[in-house]
């Protein structure tokens, strides 16, 4: 069981280099300063979240070196699905954050219970990015699809005057 939850940590930590690679090309790519926008406060929640797990990383004795192969994998998946039109990368991340949020949940569950807040931590932070995509689904556009996300922030990003 522990190692599994080892292996899990780790997967979450690459992970969360390899959604800040995905959002990185993929507000590159983005086709309006707003949803470039949205997309750098995205790959703001995954550095952050990638820094939050890190100090839990280290005390399991984990390998911080971040894999260069989760990086090259999120520029394939920002390249691939920045080209998709809005609306069709909305609905395949909310596909892809739907596996997550269930993965991420089981391997908080293999927590012991002293170390369960980072693990968990992730679960919200998955479900931030999937109240994104849904709330940006049912009104693109919207000004507030962002709320959960900034609720996670420890540094926000203001908008562009």
């Amino acid at each position: 069981m522990e190692s599994a939850y080892h292996q899990g940590i780790s997967e979450m930590y690459q992970g969360e280099l390899l959604g800040e690679a995905l959002f990185s090309r993929a507000a590159a790519l983005a086709r309006s300063d707003e949803q470039r926008f949205k997309l750098c406060v995205l790959l703001q929640l995954e550095t952050e979240t990638k820094a939050r797990l890190r100090p839990l990383v280290a005390q399991l004795g984990l390998d911080l070196v971040e894999d260069e192969a989760f990086r090259a994998e999120g520029l394939r998946l920002g390249d691939e699905l920045g080209a998709l039109p809005w609306i069709d990368f909305l609905r395949t991340l909310e596909r892809e954050l739907k596996v997550y949020v269930t993965k991420y949940q089981r391997i908080a569950d293999l927590a012991p219970v002293s170390e369960r807040q980072v693990p968990q931590s992730m679960v919200e932070h998955e479900q931030a990015l999937l109240a994104f995509v849904r709330a940006e689904l049912a009104e693109p556009g919207s000004p507030r699809s962002l709320d959960a996300v900034n609720a996670l922030l420890a540094n926000p990003l203001a908008p562009s005057p």
